[in-house]
């Protein structure tokens, strides 16, 4: 995640808003958040609040510092807290402001791991900004929360792709520590898609800005075994489809056997059945019929015998 929005207020905007006594106490708190005396801060934002609880700025600050103190502290007891006083603040309808508490908002959604409500409120963040301007720290929040929602919904797969694209498109956006991260996520995406050779080619670009990011070694190491491993599987894949090409073919073969048997099997039972329906004198005439067939061989045969054999000369040795 990149940077929250953060401002100062001067104190000239801010007496007709709520008088000096909330002006001094904000300007302290903002003074603690910059030297990150967070729960400071918090202390004194909300004992102002308990006087002008829809003040915006304050309700703006005060969100701020609940967030910072996730960020420092790994404290997420304030997230939910943070997300309603940047929805209260959202009543100064400037479009700077409303870019801001959207965006601050939707950095909270994140560390709160709903990453549905970030994706929502990063692209409402998008919608207060000209058309002309882009916003890297934006754009990458918002991939991330694209690739963190499909790790926990497969079914939406497709939004990888989305996230793909924007991370390209901010690549050339940041600084180099910046686009490291940028590549080690495009690998992450890309293997989340299982295009093991991809999320390797990305991998490498990340560890070339930096040789000693260690989650980006790891990730690399197993997007290697996971590609020899799919590498295998579809080897072998390819190998049980040729044997069962082959076991096909020599089924067909044997059931064309068995088939031609059964034939035969048939034409000897209905001959034999043509056979037992012939009269008595019928059957003479038909063995008789058998015997002089046999006879005419017999005797061709014997005659084949008596023929003078014919032989061959062989050569003189001579050659020409």
């Amino acid at each position: 995640m990149k940077r929250i929005i953060f401002s100062i207020v001067l104190i000239g905007f801010l007496v007709p808003a709520y008088g000096f006594s909330s002006v001094w106490r904000n300007n302290e708190a903002v003074e603690s958040i910059k030297d990150t005396l967070l729960y400071n801060a918090d202390k004194k934002l909300k004992e102002s609040l308990d006087k002008d609880p829809d003040n915006p700025i304050l309700n703006y600050n005060y969100g701020l510092t609940k967030l910072k103190q996730y960020e420092e502290y790994k404290d997420d007891s304030g997230l939910e807290q943070a997300i309603q006083s940047f929805e209260k603040a959202k009543t100064d309808t400037t479009k700077s402001n409303l870019q801001a508490n959207s965006f601050n908002q939707a950095n909270a959604y994140y560390n709160l791991k709903d990453y549905a409500n970030a994706i929502n409120s990063y692209q409402e963040s998008g919608t207060y900004l000209d058309t002309t301007n882009v916003d890297p720290d934006l754009l990458y929040n918002y991939a991330n929360s694209l690739y963190k929602f499909v790790e926990e919904n497969t079914e939406y797969d497709s939004l990888l792709t989305m996230a793909q694209d924007i991370y390209k498109s901010t690549s050339g956006m940041v600084d180099k520590d910046h686009r490291q991260k940028i590549w080690h996520n495009l690998g992450n995406t890309a293997f989340q898609q299982e295009n093991f050779q991809e999320a390797i080619s990305y991998y490498v670009e990340a560890l070339k800005l930096d040789p000693k990011s260690e989650d980006t070694r790891i990730n690399y190491e197993v997007a290697l075994r996971k590609l020899a491993q799919q590498q295998s599987q579809n080897q072998q894949q390819q190998e049980q489809e040729q044997e069962n090409q082959e076991g096909s073919e020599e089924q067909k073969q044997e059931s064309s056997g068995k088939q031609e048997q059964e034939q035969q099997q048939q034409d000897a039972k209905e001959k034999q059945e043509q056979y037992d329906e012939l009269s008595d004198e019928e059957k003479e005439k038909l063995e008789a019929e058998k015997k002089l067939d046999a006879l005419l061989q017999e005797q061709s045969r014997e005659e084949d015998n008596d023929k003078p054999e014919i032989r061959k000369q062989k050569p003189s040795g001579r050659y020409w």
